[in-house]
């Protein structure tokens, strides 16, 4: 128990138990509300809140009450931020495997032929590739190349991820090709 809330030594019970009264009623606290609850003549009140140092203990006892509301604040914060720091560690990590995923598909696309060889009618022709487009392969390395830049300066402090905007890009089909020069597109 709170020493300030122990008795007082030679205090009898009936002023101990409206002492607590009085350090119970908070901020709004008054004499008069404990001498209404309690059934004793204010003037008794007064003589045992003097006598007895109620004010100062109660004082002391929102004091201890607001420094135990400060720590559980201070360690509910601090679990806060770990969950957030954890959070936002598993962002990151994603993040660097997205980035990983992109420049590897960069390279695959990049490494893909541009033409292949068919064959009709018993002739052998080169025809273009429509997979993937060199500018593609070129796109996915860059944006792998830049989330991985980007967490890596995160890391040192020198930038954040979130700042960071990507432009949106619509890629055709894979069985789609892309409109000629001059083409247009028919709906």
């Amino acid at each position: 128990m709170n020493p300030i809330c122990k008795r007082q030594k030679n205090e009898s019970a009936k002023a101990f138990a409206a002492s607590r009264l009085y350090c119970e009623q908070g901020p709004d606290r008054s004499l008069a509300r404990v001498a209404r609850e309690t059934g004793k003549p204010l003037s008794l009140i007064n003589r045992w809140s003097g006598r007895w140092g109620w004010v100062a203990r109660a004082k002391e006892s929102d004091d201890e009450a607001n420094n135990q509301y400060l720590k559980e604040k201070q360690k509910r914060d601090g679990a806060r931020a770990r969950k957030r720091a954890e959070q936002d560690a598993e962002i990151e990590d994603q993040c660097w495997e997205l980035g990983m995923v992109f420049v590897k598909k960069g390279r695959e696309m990049a490494n893909s032929p541009l033409y292949r060889q068919v064959t009709r009618d018993g002739k052998i022709t080169l025809e273009p590739n429509n997979k993937w487009l060199i500018k593609d392969a070129v796109i996915f390395g860059e944006a792998g190349k830049r989330m991985a830049q980007d967490l890596t300066k995160a890391e040192d402090g020198q930038g954040d991820l979130r700042e960071e905007g990507f432009e949106h890009m619509d890629f055709p089909a894979q069985d789609e090709k892309e409109p000629e020069k001059g083409e247009e597109e028919k709906e």
